[in-house]
């Protein structure tokens, strides 16, 4: 089993930009996403529960 991979300090600065840009268009602090998706298992089960939602319901 292969060990997880280990992101450089350069790698953790442009994910914590991208997820304040992110926040920014949502109009919420970093601190109420993970409130709201406090691992990542629950982020992508609702974006999975979200896609399946919609092409159910797409015409």
């Amino acid at each position: 089993m292969p060990s997880k991979p280990v992101l450089s300090d350069t790698d953790k600065k442009a994910i914590r930009k991208k997820l304040e840009e992110l926040c920014d268009k949502a109009v919420i602090s970093i601190g109420t996403f993970y409130t709201l998706y406090p691992t990542k298992e629950d982020l992508f089960l609702e974006t999975i529960t979200d896609i399946q939602r919609r092409i159910l319901h797409s015409p």
